[in-house]
């Protein structure tokens, strides 16, 4: 049925697909995110959220980060991509919902949009090849809530 959690892209898939895909993508991901969190896009995106207080509201922002970025990974890498892989195959599947996810990114500036183009692939692979949402959920949030923490330390001081 389409409601079956493995054509939503709930399934767990293997731990193995993860860790070969994850380490490579956080050790590469990291260092690009810290040295562009200096950048004017970065710093005029992030933090999302402004507060006085940025130490107390750490935590509070990556749990925000995780539940906003599982239901747009169930939606993006889930329902969207596992349903159109059914009808069209793979790689075209994981085209169009990039395709989709890069107009979404069109508001954070060009350097993040661009950006969203080759992780559009990889997380849409990442889906697929690891069976489900999870591997590229959690890689999306440690981008996000990497890239944010960096925003905030890269962050100029004012005068």
């Amino acid at each position: 049925s389409v409601a079956s959690p493995n054509r939503l892209g709930l399934g767990m898939g293997e731990p193995a697909v993860w860790a070969m895909w994850l380490v490579p993508m956080v050790v590469v991901a990291l260092p690009v995110l810290f040295v562009a969190a200096g950048g004017r896009d970065v710093q005029a995106h992030y933090p999302e959220m402004k507060v006085a207080d940025w130490r107390r509201a750490r935590f509070r922002s990556a749990l925000s980060w995780a539940a906003y970025l599982f239901g747009y990974e169930l939606l993006f890498r889930g329902v969207m991509l596992f349903q159109l892989r059914e009808a069209w195959g793979d790689w075209p599947a994981i085209a169009a919902v990039t395709g989709l996810y890069v107009v979404v990114h069109f508001d954070k500036g060009l350097g993040e949009t661009v950006m969203s183009i080759p992780m559009g692939f990889v997380f849409g692979a990442l889906a697929l090849f690891s069976g489900g949402v999870w591997a590229p959920w959690l890689l999306h949030t440690v981008i996000a809530v990497s890239s944010e923490n960096f925003a905030v330390m890269r962050r100029p001081v004012s005068a």
